[in-house]
């Protein structure tokens, strides 16, 4: 939460694409499974938590993430 990417001036109804977005740009287009998402408030923001698994090898070995999304600006912007 402390790292989490900052998207601001964006309609919420926008925020998901833009949060793929970024998810794919890190991971370089490979594959990855989308597995949990939640609204998380804390001192006043709002998170938007994405939860992940990218397949490592060939042999089906997985990895989780955790992506944290500030998206304090957003929320309050439901024009």
């Amino acid at each position: 939460m402390e790292t989490a990417i900052e998207i601001s001036g964006v309609h919420i109804n926008h925020l998901n694409p833009i949060e793929v977005s970024i998810i794919k740009h890190l991971f370089d287009d490979k594959p990855w499974t989308k597995v949990g998402q939640s609204l998380v408030y804390d001192n006043d923001k709002t998170y938007d938590k994405i939860e992940v698994v990218k397949l490592l090898l060939n042999n089906g070995e997985t990895k989780r993430y955790e992506f944290w999304f500030d998206i304090t600006e957003c929320f309050g912007n439901n024009k």
